[in-house]
């Protein structure tokens, strides 16, 4: 197995698709873009040495891994699709040490779960990198809740693999004779690169990116080809398909209007105290905002609900704010309020509840916060509105082209891959 690189791709951040609204068929991320035709050779047995600055982008990818994997094969793999050539990286990295077992532990003998596009899944490969994370929220949860989570990890740890697995498969199964010649000039050419750029020595090198990344080079120069192969399969098979138009910006402002819109409102306090049980109380609280204690600190101390809020959130304004704040009773309050600004405090005043019962009121003004009003043509507003668009039919598209892998694959059961996988789990962390 190898990093899974394919879902950090296609739901990378997308302000970079995004130059203006209405992005269309031909819409292209900021940056480098890797083609098919940026592995053909331009004459046969040469590379260019240019500049030593090949890259490989992809649309606004952050080129951290989804997650790692313990499989260090650079190898790609799969045979899906016809036509296509393995393209083995310049030379196999070193196995990875699976972790010691204790005396006591259960101990699962390596199973096979299943095989992507005949590739085989090991369980213990599967696990690996999840084994301490797994463990301490064993510890953690209580059997449910770690069966939940276990399940969950699986689920997209998986699916993660498969979609990574099936989608280089299809991209290596596109490339020509020529473009395969091209892709090991591009490996040769970023080896060169890594090892130029710590001293010159490939075992310094080696030993550099061991300690930097914790990967070896092979693994570092095969994230950088797979890279390059799921951009062509991006640009191919997802980018023309996501289509923003200005009639999908203009419905999304319609449906989030009230984000961008809000009313002015305020935040009250209230104490309020009942004279025929809390004399004395009342008596101390009229002694400390006299001596001019915080109004909330007093409310807090003495034990009104809320820690003396008037209500959970802010009270939406009227056009007269405070004087017809509906939400705001009774009415009295907002005759005592009306003029108020934020740090006024006014009362004490008496009023009858609505069982003729009488209470004596505070009322502070803690914060009050004007409206909001932002428009549909505000740049900013129509970048948020546009990535948040674009981020949802990208993750529309990502789904029904990898259902598409999954149909055409030779043989793919995510939901018996899954249960085996859960059931090994179980015993792997049983205790």
């Amino acid at each position: 197995m190898r990093r899974t690189w394919w879902l950090s791709i296609v739901t990378a951040g997308s302000a970079g698709l995004l130059g203006a609204c209405g992005g269309g068929a031909g819409s292209r991320p900021g940056g480098a873009v890797i083609a098919l035709d940026d592995f053909v050779m331009t004459r046969a047995g040469a590379v260019d040495e240019g500049d030593g600055s090949t890259g490989v982008t992809a649309p606004g990818v952050d080129a951290t891994p989804v997650e790692p994997t313990t499989d260090p094969s650079p190898t790609s793999s799969g045979t899906g699709g016809t036509g296509g050539t393995t393209i083995a990286s310049p030379s196999p990295a070193p196995p990875v040490t699976p972790r010691p077992v204790a005396p006591g532990d259960l101990v699962v003998v390596d199973s096979l779960v299943g095989q992507i596009n005949g590739r085989p899944i090991y369980a213990d490969a599967f696990f690996a990198p999840l084994d301490d994370r797994l463990r301490a929220e064993k510890r953690r949860l209580t059997p449910g809740q770690f069966a939940n989570a276990l399940d969950e990890v699986v689920r997209l740890r998986l699916k993660g693999i498969v979609e990574n697995e099936l989608i280089l498969a299809q991209a290596q199964s596109r490339l020509t004779e020529q473009q395969q010649q091209g892709l090991f000039a591009f490996l040769r050419q970023q080896q060169e690169q890594l090892v130029q750029g710590r001293g010159g020595a490939v075992e310094t090198a080696r030993r550099s990116i061991q300690e930097e990344q914790g990967r070896t080079m092979e693994q570092a120069i095969a994230e950088r080809r797979d890279l390059a192969l799921i951009q062509m399969i991006y640009q191919q098979e997802i980018a023309p398909r996501v289509i923003v138009s200005w009639k999908d910006v203009e419905r999304e402002y319609e449906r989030r209007f009230s984000e961008f819109n809000t009313p002015a409102s305020a935040v009250i306090g209230i104490i309020r105290l009942d004279p025929r049980s809390d004399a004395a109380r009342i008596e101390q609280v009229k002694e400390r905002l006299e001596r001019g204690e915080k109004f909330m600190e007093v409310a807090q101390s003495i034990g009104m609900i809320r820690g003396g809020l008037y209500a959970d959130k802010p009270i939406p304004l009227g056009p007269n704010g405070l004087a017809d704040a509906a939400e705001l009773n009774p009415p009295v309050f907002r005759e005592r309020l009306a003029s108020a600004t934020p740090g006024t405090t006014v009362g004490p005043f008496d009023i009858a509840m609505t069982d003729g019962s009488p209470r004596t009121v505070w009322l502070h003004v803690v914060e009050i916060t004007p409206a909001t009003s932002r428009s549909l043509y505000d740049p900013e507003v129509q970048l948020a509105l546009q990535n948040h668009v674009l981020q949802s039919r990208r993750a529309v598209e990502q789904e029904r082209y990898f259902n598409e892998l999954i149909a055409e694959s030779i043989y793919v059961d995510l939901d018996a891959m899954r249960r085996r996988l859960i059931s090994i789990g179980e015993v792997r962390y049983a205790r």
